[in-house]
């Protein structure tokens, strides 16, 4: 099967190639292609099928969501496996920009090689001898996808329409999450009150069988009292209420008395409580900071700040801002102004696990968005992962003041997980929707970009490939559906391009008119469509142009399971 490469050529000898010629890649390509849609395709829509995945370590999972079974998925084969890793890096692109739309994405990435594969094995192609005719046929194909994918993003944009009404919000909610109207419910409740760029976490809680929705108002730290040995007897709810009391930062290890002296003599003679956030303290002083708490000589308590290496830092910033108050460090010397590095407060709820700040005294709202439109620029300017997206969001929403919090309850770990993706895709839908505005979905808009190529282009081997490609969730959508390809071509592709679609939840095809109510609707987000057109295009532009794939020599079932 493979080819070992002249040393004298490589000066490698860990080194392989496969035959170089094009048909042998794409056929490697191409089977690879059919297998991860093969099993990805079966999860999408309402009908679609979840997957169980089961891992030697960890616990099995059970999921619809499209780049957690594409990830999941092992080869008998590194070469094929990195051929897999190419194509699922297409939805972890839409994961980590819109976090919906995987499933599509796939559908899409691997349906367009398909038919290129099928171009490249027709008689026309493959009878020729001459590879030099080939690869400019293959040059033309990827320019055309170039001139086409701006034309197609400007044609979703053009055809979107933006949400205006609460219902409307619901609607994409409850598609996005399959249809749970609970959850769809809490999703508007909370876009409605913190906003597009509000905070929305979501809490797994195996102590609960059913859902609920929660707002805290204030500054909210995801890190609780340092030890429980701070709670005094009557604090029996493992809780600390602090009133009219005062914060200090310390951007630091606080392994000496002497830094933190000016702050706690200031509160004893205020008669004020002191909360000390900082990343570490020293076991001696800590003791002696618990000591003054129990026997009345200072309420005092000491939280770690949450996170690990810049984001610990980047919140204690955040905190800095919200309570208009310098940071202390111990290069800092502050005898001589002491208010500037002490918030005042009017109250601290200080749980195991999260600390509350309400009610700042010297609160400069100016600042404070000042500083969330420079926080709300670096999501725009620059290019972060979905982690890191996430952070800058709940970062921001912090800073509003406002969090919504959806604790997912059920019945098991594995019903709570699987709840929990389909509420994170809701979120994301719905954040991509107010952004960009929404589309009729169920594959109409990739079935009406088929329509307005034939109609609008000279037809070639690059717009008939994304031409046959764009029916394909479609295709897919019936067939999770118990519907064949000629079902498709006999009946639904005619009503498609009479204007209908086919709506899983009424197993029927139904037309829209202007006044139809948004609650009868199927509609996408435009800014999952447009994404996927990008992502798709950019990884199957270079598979198209593979030629011959090389790898080191390996055990070729190290990554397989």
């Amino acid at each position: 099967m493979y080819q070992k490469l002249d040393a004298n050529t490589i000066k490698r000898n860990d080194i392989i190639a496969l035959n170089n010629t094009e048909k042998f890649s794409s056929t490697i390509i191409n089977e690879v292609a059919t297998i991860l849609q093969t099993y990805v395709a079966t999860t999408l829509g309402p009908n679609g099928s979840t997957a169980l995945i089961y891992k030697k370590e960890g616990y099995p999972k059970i999921t619809k969501d499209g780049v957690t079974v594409a990830r999941s998925i092992r080869l008998d084969d590194h070469i094929k496996n990195a051929i897999l890793d190419i194509i699922v890096a297409v939805a972890i692109t839409i994961v980590n920009t819109v976090g919906d739309g995987t499933t599509t994405a796939i559908i899409i990435a691997t349906e367009l090689y398909k038919q290129f594969y099928n171009l490249l094995t027709q008689k026309v192609w493959s009878d020729s001898e001459n590879n030099d005719d080939k690869r400019i046929k293959i040059f033309e194909i990827i320019k055309t996808f170039e001139k086409l994918e701006g034309d197609l993003i400007k044609k979703v944009s053009e055809t979107s329409k933006q949400i205006e009404t609460k219902e409307e919000l619901k609607q994409i909610a409850l598609l996005a999450s399959n249809g749970d109207k609970e959850l769809a419910d809490m999703i508007t409740e909370a876009f409605d009150i913190v906003g597009v760029d509000g905070g929305i976490l979501i809490k797994k809680d195996l102590s609960l069988r059913e859902s609920y929705l929660n707002f805290l108002t204030g500054y909210q730290l995801n890190s609780g009292y340092y030890t429980h040995y701070f709670l005094k007897q009557h604090e029996q709810k493992l809780k600390i209420d602090m009133k009219k009391s005062k914060v200090l930062i310390y951007d630091g290890v606080l392994t000496n008395h002497d830094w933190i002296m000016p702050a706690l003599s200031d509160c004893v003679s205020n008669k004020r409580g002191l909360l000390i956030v900082c990343h570490d303290i020293d076991k001696e002083l800590l003791n002696n900071l618990i000591e003054n708490r129990l026997n009345g000589a200072l309420d005092v308590v000491v939280i770690k700040a949450p996170g690990v290496g810049n984001f610990r830092s980047d919140i204690l910033e955040d905190l800095s801002i919200a309570l208009n108050i310098k940071k202390l460090t111990q290069s800092i010397s502050y005898s001589n102004s002491i208010d500037s590095y002490l918030a005042k407060v009017d109250k601290i709820e200080i749980a195991s696990d999260q600390t509350v700040i309400s009610g700042v005294e010297n609160y400069d709202e100016d600042r404070i968005s000042d500083y969330i439109k420079s926080l709300q620029s670096s999501l725009e300017s620059t290019d972060l992962s979905g982690f890191e997206e996430a952070q800058v969001r709940e970062r921001i929403a912090r800073l509003s003041g406002q969090i919504a919090t959806i604790n997912i309850g059920g019945n098991s770990e594995i019903e709570i997980s699987e709840r929990k993706d389909r509420c994170e895709d809701a979120i994301y839908s719905v954040r991509a929707a107010l952004s960009s505005g929404y589309v009729i979905g169920a594959g109409k808009m990739f079935f009406d970009l088929s329509k307005y190529i034939k109609e609008n282009y000279e037809q070639n081997d690059a717009t008939t490939i994304i031409c046959k490609t764009f029916e394909k969730p479609v295709k897919v959508l019936l067939a999770n559906n118990g519907y064949t390809e000629e079902d498709y071509e006999n009946i639904y592709k005619e009503q498609y391009e009479a204007g209908f679609i086919y709506d899983v939840r009424l197993d029927d095809v139904v037309g829209y008119k202007k006044n139809t109510p948004i609650k009868s609707r199927v509609v996408d987000p435009a800014l999952v469509i447009t994404k996927v057109i990008e992502s798709t295009f950019s990884i199957v532009k270079t598979l198209i142009s593979t030629g011959v794939i090389i790898s080191e020599l390996g055990n070729n079932n190290r990554n397989s399971s």
